[in-house]
């Protein structure tokens, strides 16, 4: 965990296997297991990901177009992630009062 917080592990492997496979796997695994406080866990999760993903971006020394784009993704996935849960929810909310087409 400690070279994932520091971005040690190469941008390629802390952007595709700790950030976006491993929260993915993470938020599944641990929201199924009915303790409190896990999604507390799965927060932790998530920032030290997206950190490593960031400093990994300073430690590449590629084309910077993938820092660049790594980056992005860090916020523009959350983002969308929200927008189409308002839309299910409305599209649902709308459904059971009856106001869908």
């Amino acid at each position: 965990m400690k070279k994932l917080w520091h971005g040690e592990h190469g941008l390629a492997m802390t952007f595709w296997l700790w950030w976006l496979i491993g929260n993915g796997v993470v938020a599944t695994a641990l929201s199924l297991v009915p303790v409190p406080g896990i999604g507390l866990l799965t927060f932790f999760y998530y920032v030290a990901s997206c950190v490593g993903v960031w400093r990994a971006g300073t430690h590449y020394d590629g084309p910077q177009m993938w820092t660049v784009l790594s980056r992005v993704m860090l916020f523009a996935v959350p983002v969308l992630m929200v927008i189409v849960t308002m839309l299910v929810f409305g599209a649902v909310f709308a459904m059971l009062v009856g106001r869908a087409n």
